[in-house]
């Protein structure tokens, strides 16, 4: 895989007739990348991600195995980020005054150009003071971008935390006009260079968000409705909604001063109920932190409700909500939604996280391998480096060197790769066909997805047991949607998938009787998506108790990492889908709640809503059951407009909305 980046990065710069030197720009040398592309070095996560999106492409097609001090970076990010979603500006500086020196394992021009940035947010939302915030901004900017005095040369390459601090300088700097130009270069700059979809679909819409206010003063509404309706158009396939709510109003208002109401009709009707789904749900108690109405979730803690069955069922209360029932969340709520300033929703209103595929921590990787061996660290060790070594690498105190780390993995069996992909590919664009296809099977286009499946197909490499897994799975649900598979063969074959890569024991289809040490595994994201498939096959046939055996036990190897759950949001979303089902057929109504609302928070965190009509309608069905039918028919009136909103081809809700309804008219 380090020949893909490398084949990447070199491919890509001939492509867009761009220079090193440019790609390079403030964030390190010449001769600092050809070190990094020959091998020689290793490029840092942050660095990572900067150079692929300059390039116009997605760091997310690579799984990271990250050091220790890698990850607590983008953890206190995290916490810098959910600081500003909850406006704690005291909390936030003690933060960023907790971290005054940038970590040297990281690339420090980014992390400043990060510090600058809410320092600047700091000096104004603190102390008042605009104009220094202004020049926290300029500076922000001029990290990566030195010399920079407002206007872009047109070869220039940027990547999103860059674009996000030219937003921010640009609503600070107060030349109307220079702001306008600025937001339309950048606007038509990630429309037209940043080809991959997972990357444009994470900043257009933000972008548009930013721009709109000054395109509505001037009632350009052609305009508006060409750019908000593009930028649906980019994040529905995606099932994602970035600053969804202001980009479908302003879509809808510009249509039908254009004429084109009848057009739009059902998207009104659609907002109307998201805003009234978002309004109830928005706030939520967790056990310890919590889930803000910026969307950017506390990680510790499971959801807790108030009640679960009654006229108070599932309703949710924070600790500044007064007990007289003042929706205090929800006028802050919509204050947000009202606003027109980039900084009140950097970083809240359209932010994803910094790491979306599926993190894995190095340390746990040699130290769960090694216990999983059966090997001492002493035995791990010889040839290698000293005990000692390894035992500052595997408590996070140093990272191994290039030569020790390639030496530990290649004894332990594992990828000696700290990049790497589900499947194996030499030619990056066959990367990018496999997330276009993992976007058919998600939105349930099987035919379509039978073509580009045959057509990866042809130009893997399918000696590779990861590209014989992958593909094997994809064929499997292709298979399963269009032909059907016997209910009592769909467990084995999905065994023999995961036999592949996990070939230490034998797994039987009794879930239960999978041994101990299988739990010690770190398991990559294909397996966690094959035994997911099992936990289906294992509901279809009935066995709800093992499917919940075995969603429980995937849920607690997710908390026994030190990486946060949320940080695999991928996978771990779909832990909690199986268990929100699973737990509701079962009866266990207040779990199937609880579990529910852990994914709605998950989605609105992470702005990708693939499955928050499936956990709405998890809490209707959960709160019929309970006696709470006016709070059913609200949430399934929720679960179909979301659904419908997103274009996912369920109308459960709609069915389950219109008996309960004929039952309440009797």
């Amino acid at each position: 895989m380090e020949q893909t980046l490398t084949d990447l990065f070199n491919s890509t710069i001939e492509e867009h007739h761009a220079n090193q030197t440019e790609l390079c720009r403030g964030l390190c040398s010449n001769a600092t990348l050809t070190r990094y592309l020959s091998g020689e070095r290793r490029m840092d996560r942050l660095l990572l991600s900067a150079m692929m999106q300059r390039l116009g492409k997605s760091p997310d097609k690579f799984v990271s195995v990250l050091t220790d001090a890698e990850y607590r970076y983008f953890d206190w990010r995290l916490q810098v980020l959910n600081r500003i979603a909850d406006r704690d500006w005291s909390g936030l500086e003690r933060l960023i005054l907790d971290r005054e020196t940038a970590d040297k394992e990281l690339n420090e021009p980014l992390q400043e150009q990060f510090t600058l940035m809410v320092r600047g947010l700091l000096q104004e939302r603190l102390r008042g003071d605009r104009e220094g915030a202004t020049d926290y901004f300029r500076r922000a900017v001029c990290a990566t971008i030195p010399g920079f005095r407002g206007l872009l040369r047109p070869q220039c390459m940027l990547c999103v935390q860059e674009i996000s601090a030219l937003l921010l300088w640009q609503e600070y700097y107060g030349d109307e006009e220079i702001s306008a130009a600025l937001m339309k270069f950048l606007i038509d700059y990630v429309y037209e260079y940043f080809e991959d979809e997972q990357e444009r679909v994470k900043v257009y819409p933000r972008l548009v968000s930013a721009y709109l206010p000054y395109l509505q003063e001037r009632n350009r509404d052609q305009e508006i409705y060409v750019i908000t309706g593009r930028a649906f158009r980019m994040m529905l396939p995606l099932r994602y909604f970035i600053c969804g709510e202001q980009l479908l109003n302003a879509y809808i208002e510009s249509a039908e001063k254009l004429g084109k109401g009848q057009e739009v009709a059902k998207r009104k009707e659609q907002l109307a109920s998201w805003r009234e789904m978002r309004k109830e749900l928005w706030s939520m108690d967790r056990e310890s932190g919590h889930m803000d109405g910026a969307g950017v979730m506390s990680a510790e803690g499971a959801l807790t409700l108030q009640g679960c069955a009654g006229s108070t069922a599932c309703t949710v209360q924070r600790e500044d909500q007064p007990a007289d029932g003042t929706e205090h969340g929800v006028k802050e709520a919509e204050a947000k939604e009202a606003s027109s300033s980039y900084a009140d929703n950097w970083l809240e209103g359209g932010y994803i996280w910094d790491l979306w595929q599926e993190p894995e921590l190095l340390r746990e990787v040699i130290e769960r391998r090694r216990k999983q061996r059966g090997l001492t660290q002493e035995v791990l060790s010889e040839g290698i480096c000293t005990p000692e070594t390894l035992s500052r690498i595997v408590t996070g105190k140093r990272a191994p060197s290039r030569r020790n780390f390639r030496a530990l993995t290649k004894k332990l069996e594992v990828r000696s790769e700290y990049y790497y992909s589900v499947i194996e590919a030499k030619d990056f664009r066959l990367l990018e066909e496999r997330f276009r296809l993992d976007a058919l099977i998600e939105t349930k286009q099987w035919q379509k997805a039978k073509k580009a499946a045959g057509r990866l197909k042809a130009q893997l490499d399918m000696e590779s047991r990861y590209n014989r897994q992958y593909l094997g799975e994809i064929y499997y649900l292709i298979e399963l949607a269009l032909k059907g598979i016997p209910e009592q063969e769909r467990v084995g074959r999905l065994l023999l998938l995961l036999s592949l890569t996990i070939s230490d024991y034998t797994l039987t289809e009794n879930v239960r009787e999978w041994p101990e040490a299988f739990w010690c595994t770190v398991f990559t994201s294909e397996e966690i998506s094959i035994m997911l498939q099992v936990i289906n096959a294992l509901r279809c046939m009935g066995e709800l108790g093992d499917g919940i055996y075995l969603a429980e036990r995937l849920y607690v190897y997710y908390h026994m990492s030190a990486v946060r759950p949320e940080f695999h949001f991928r996978t771990f979303m779909g832990v909690l889908a199986q268990l929100s089902i699973l737990l509701g057929r079962e009866g266990r109504n207040e779990e199937c709640i609880r579990y529910s609302y852990e994914g709605i928070a998950l989605c609105f965190a992470s702005r990708k809503m693939s499955d928050m009509g499936l956990f709405v309608n998890n809490i209707a069905n959960a709160n019929e059951r309970l006696g709470d039918k006016a709070f059913a028919l609200r949430h399934y009136r929720y679960a179909f407009y979301c659904e419908e909103l997103l274009g996912n081809n369920s109308d459960i809700p709609r069915k389950s909305y219109e008996k309960l309804c004929k039952v309440e008219r009797r």
